[in-house]
């Protein structure tokens, strides 16, 4: 077993004793983008009007990508913002209209924000 340096022990001492928590890394963009392709190629519910299921959509899609770490976000508003032709989960994102893309987009953009407010709430 290592043994804990000056700092670390000085740390516990102050903390009383207790190990620092663990943070759960958030999933990795790559490994759940067949649900956010899922999510954007999802055909409207029964008894939805298609603003009310676009505006599902949309909200689905903003909490999918609120789960991202930022560094994902980060990559994923860059490859959706500069869609490649053959691209598919960037074509199916930019057949929403172009006010939604954008709020989308601005959400993504936003992500490395939203984790420095929830890291200084989280120590405050």
């Amino acid at each position: 077993m290592k043994t804990p340096s000056a700092m670390h022990r000085r740390l516990l001492d102050l903390r009383g004793g207790a190990e620092p928590p663990q943070i759960q890394p958030a999933p990795r963009a790559e490994s759940r983008e067949a649900e956010l392709l899922q999510l954007l190629l999802a055909p409207l519910r029964d008894g939805e009007t298609a603003t009310q299921g676009h505006d599902r959509k949309e909200r689905e899609v903003g909490a999918w990508f609120a789960q991202l770490a930022p560094i994902d976000a980060f990559q994923l508003h860059r490859r959706l913002a500069n869609p490649r032709s053959d691209d598919a989960l960037a074509a199916a994102f930019g057949r929403m209209i172009p006010a939604r893309r954008l709020r989308l987009l601005a959400f993504l953009g936003d992500a490395k924000r939203r984790a420095a407010m929830l890291h200084a709430a989280a120590h405050a």
